[in-house]
């Protein structure tokens, strides 16, 4: 549960881009309002409104720079806005710090954390907060989702890396956030690794929200709802169908192909 609001402001102006999901996500969801924040290279990032309802899982997608990592980090806590909101269940956590964020948030970074020379299965107890009766059957349960429940046993610095970084977002799965932060999820993973992300991201309780990054446009297949970062600006956003036909999904493709 989110804490008490960390300092009085006004309250948030609604801007005129998504007005209605930004007021369906204000009372329960993440919602993101005129953030902005100066970065040392490259525009500014400036999110006019951006929001993920419980249940959402919400892809925001763009070339290096555009500042994907950056919105993550703002979220997070990690990184300071230079104006704007950001709220949470209702509450403005704008100012909240990342260790009160970690009650309700998980996230994985583009760096895996996993521990290399623990076993698959240790690794995502480790995520567990609240440890319980049922938890090694709940952790051998998310490596069958993500086709390592034959690799429980083994030292996760075995797998390859599409498989180490499968094992990262189920470590942050276990330990139930309402809001899951997911960093390039896509990065080194194959077509069949990308499907057991689906799964598991198809097996999360109906109440979490999802926000991801990426530059890989596979990412339309397993999102509901997509966002189109460049230069720090949207530039698009709209159901996978919908953005499926933007000019910016082309750029993304080619810069993929590039890499």
């Amino acid at each position: 549960m989110t804490g008490a609001v960390a300092s009085q402001r006004p309250g948030p102006q609604i801007p005129p881009q998504d007005p209605a999901r930004l007021l369906a996500a204000l009372p329960q969801g993440l919602a993101v309002i005129n953030l902005t924040v100066a970065r040392r290279r490259g525009p500014e990032l400036v999110v006019h409104a951006l929001c993920v309802p419980p249940g959402e899982r919400h892809a925001v997608l763009g070339p290096a720079g555009a500042g994907t990592t950056l919105l993550l980090d703002l979220v997070h806590g990690t990184r300071h806005p230079t104006g704007g909101r950001i709220c949470w269940a209702g509450e403005d956590v704008t100012d909240q710090p990342v260790t009160r964020r970690a009650r309700w948030l998980g996230r994985t970074h583009h760096k895996l954390s996993l521990v290399r020379s623990w076993s698959c299965l240790d690794n995502v107890l480790l995520g567990e907060q609240d440890p319980a009766v049922g938890q090694l059957a709940s952790g051998l349960r998310l490596l069958d989702q993500i086709g390592l429940a034959g690799h429980a046993d083994e030292p996760a610095g075995w797998l390859g890396l599409g498989q180490q970084r499968l094992l990262d977002v189920a470590v942050a799965v276990a330990g139930r956030p309402d809001l899951l932060l997911l960093d390039d999820p896509a990065a080194g993973l194959t077509d069949r690794d990308l499907r057991c992300l689906g799964r598991l991201l198809d097996g999360l309780p109906t109440s979490t929200a999802v926000l991801l990054t990426g530059h890989d446009t596979r990412l339309l297949g397993v999102v509901d709802w997509v966002t189109i970062l460049r230069d720090g600006r949207r530039q698009a956003s709209g159901t996978p169908a919908d953005v499926e036909a933007d000019p910016a999904i082309d750029h993304l493709r080619l810069c993929r192909e590039q890499r």
